[in-house]
């Protein structure tokens, strides 16, 4: 539960993978976030000690729809399946910010901006509204109410069941 932005990234070939991933390690680390994982295709970046990490692992398309168990970059790129060909590398994931907050929300949404824009398909849903307005006083605000919410449904699970019986990240949010 919280404010999480999804994303989805089709690349057509592995030099420009390659370079996107170099491009946004040299970006995050400019902004402080931590890389925890670099390999080839794959970079893994902690933007927040509060928030999730944005997992970007380009794989090939005909790798991905090999997959036999559930995968969630194979059920969500399936939506794209007739324009994405088996050579071509393909991204999916999503990152909770909520308890990092909105000035990490957006840093992380114009990381992924910067991102999308060498891509040749892209498709990045923000819970906030922060990416398709760039308005950060509406992300600001869709972060409060989120907040309020999350304070509300703790609040009556203590309630119910005990104070020292529920923990809930929201009460350590610091931004």
């Amino acid at each position: 539960m919280g404010i999480t932005i999804h994303y989805r990234f089709m690349i057509r070939n592995r030099e420009t993978v390659m370079e996107v991933l170099g491009k946004t390690k040299e970006l995050a680390q400019k902004l402080g976030m931590r890389i925890v994982q670099d390999k080839e295709t794959y970079l893994l970046i902690h933007p927040h000690p509060n928030s999730e990490t944005v997992s970007l692992n380009f794989c090939k398309w005909k790798d991905v729809r090999k997959i036999k168990d559930w995968d969630y970059c194979k059920e969500t790129m399936n939506d794209y399946e007739k324009v994405i060909s088996d050579e071509e590398f393909v991204c999916s994931s999503f990152t909770k910010t909520q308890y990092a907050g909105c000035k990490t929300h957006i840093l992380v949404a114009e990381m992924l901006r910067k991102i999308a824009a060498r891509c040749s398909l892209s498709h990045i849903y923000d819970e906030a509204g922060y990416y398709e307005t760039g308005n950060a006083k509406k992300a600001s605000v869709n972060f409060d109410k989120s907040t309020e919410m999350i304070s509300k449904m703790a609040a009556m699970l203590k309630e119910a069941f005990g104070s020292e019986n529920v923990y809930c990240s929201i009460d350590n949010l610091k931004e």
